[in-house]
């Protein structure tokens, strides 16, 4: 099976603190474009081997890593709980304690769960990659018709 990574666009340049914007292709092919609102608007399918979210929009199928959604979610509200503040902040301690309290491969999860981190996407900053600069998403292939 030949996998994708999706390529994505971020309207600020600056990737910052977060990593990489566009993800490398998994092979050579062609990648897919999607936006942070086709994937929250996507309908989530179910669980795989309490590890990933399986997803689809109107043509294409999707599969999240839950672990490192979850990251990204936590670290962005580490960060923004911080700036709100005006605090000083150890960006490396906020990704540890981000991955640490992450959900975890093997952790069975509800389908509202699942649904909650899906629509996360559409509010993150760099919903694409977690904060050790993995993909939080992969494309699996387009919905035959």
């Amino acid at each position: 099976m030949v996998m994708n990574a999706v390529s994505i666009s971020n309207k600020s340049d600056n990737a910052g603190l977060y990593g990489r914007k566009i993800l490398s292709r998994v092979r050579n092919t062609d990648t897919l474009k999607c936006t942070k609102e086709q994937i929250s608007n996507a309908r989530v399918i179910g669980q795989f081997n309490n590890e990933f979210i399986i997803i689809k929009n109107e043509h294409n199928v999707f599969i999240i890593d839950q672990h490192a959604i979850h990251e990204r979610i936590r670290l962005e509200k580490y960060v923004s709980i911080a700036t709100i503040k005006g605090t000083n902040y150890d960006l490396e301690a906020l990704k540890e304690k981000a991955c640490k309290g992450a959900i975890k491969f093997k952790d069975r999860l509800n389908i509202y769960k699942m649904k909650e981190m899906v629509r996360w996407y559409r509010y993150l900053k760099y919903p694409f990659i977690c904060c050790h600069g993995r993909p939080t998403i992969v494309y699996i292939g387009r919905i035959q018709e």
